[in-house]
């Protein structure tokens, strides 16, 4: 038994017969197929692997991750099987697991596309981490990147500033470690060494002067006025 893509429809495959379903159709009517197919043949990572990923789909994480978790046992060297996993976890809290995983699969795995979704989810968690530490107040470090950068993009045109804050976006794409205080990140367009936290903080005030309402993917609101408070009082 196989469930798969095929012609833009999705079905499971018994023997030599095929059930599709358009891509439209109430996913209801998949869920029962494939929990029908789950039923019939408990061992199949697939099906578990694809029940997992439509109950996901409509926030049944709950739900999901249960045959997420067989299929991760049935298919343990399956990009897929594993970030849908992690990703599962991720939505549920279980930050520490699903962190786990999404290391071992880009390790494992560093050419899958499921790798660089990884890359992403592990951000994800990094962002969640940073904003759960803050519990609604500021983070002095964070404040202080961003005082800096008001100060560097102070003393460049405009130009030199989206430079600057475009490509610390780009190298964004491939995931800053956010959690490790390490300098360990390089610019072109900026002289020295940099924590992933220290560009998210320069990238997020690049986007606040290039235009507000542009989205860091950062929690940096209250940081980012109490530097521009800051900022404006040491002038």
């Amino acid at each position: 038994m196989v469930f798969g893509w095929a012609n833009g429809r999705y079905g499971i495959v018994t023997g030599h017969s095929v059930r599709y379903f358009k891509a439209n159709t109430d996913s209801s009517e998949a869920k029962a197929a494939l929990n029908k197919a789950v039923s019939i043949d408990p061992g199949n990572g697939y099906a578990h692997r694809n029940l997992g990923a439509l109950l996901a789909k409509d926030n049944e994480c709950q739900q999901a991750l249960p045959h997420f978790r067989e299929a991760f046992h049935q298919l343990p060297d399956d990009p897929q099987s594993i970030y849908g996993l992690a990703n599962c976890l991720t939505e549920l809290g279980e930050m520490a697991e699903a962190d786990q995983l999404f290391v071992d699969l880009i390790d494992r795995f560093p050419a899958a596309p499921a790798a660089e979704m990884a890359r992403q989810g592990r951000t994800r968690i990094a962002h969640k981490n940073l904003r759960g530490a803050t519990s609604g107040g500021i983070r002095p470090d964070v404040m202080m990147y961003i005082l800096g950068a008001l100060k560097t993009f102070k003393e460049v045109d405009a130009k030199k500033r989206q430079e600057i804050t475009f490509e610390i976006a780009i190298k964004g794409q491939s995931g800053l470690d956010i959690n490790d205080p390490t300098q360990k990140y390089s610019l072109s367009t900026l002289p020295g060494k940099f924590s992933g936290l220290h560009l998210l903080a320069i990238m997020h005030t690049g986007f606040k002067q290039i235009d507000p309402s542009m989205d860091s993917g950062a929690d940096f609101g209250a940081e980012y006025e109490a530097a521009v408070k800051l900022f404006g009082e040491q002038k």
